[in-house]
């Protein structure tokens, strides 16, 4: 997954199925919300789309990002966000 964040508006995109999502972090800081699909957000989602699929094709030329090495305190800190097993 890659995202980009503004102050009020997140657009998550998920690589693998190729699914776009954002969110309005004012209303909805618990991101339950998806608004992809409101076609009164259109100009902002592609905006954000825009921006985000910029820096993705950066990070292929650049290639992977080094390994990091994390301690079990970030670890067990990301585990309880839900983005490590």
């Amino acid at each position: 997954m890659t995202a980009v964040r503004g102050p009020r508006w997140k657009l998550i995109h998920e690589l693998a199925a190729e699914r776009w999502v954002l969110y309005d972090l004012e209303r909805d800081p618990g991101e339950t919300a998806d608004l992809w699909g409101d076609n009164s957000l259109l100009r902002l989602g592609y905006s954000y789309q825009g921006h985000l699929r910029d820096w993705e094709g950066e990070a292929r030329f650049h290639g992977p990002p080094e390994r990091l090495d994390l301690d079990s305190e970030a670890r067990e800190g990301l585990r309880s966000l839900g983005y490590v097993k």
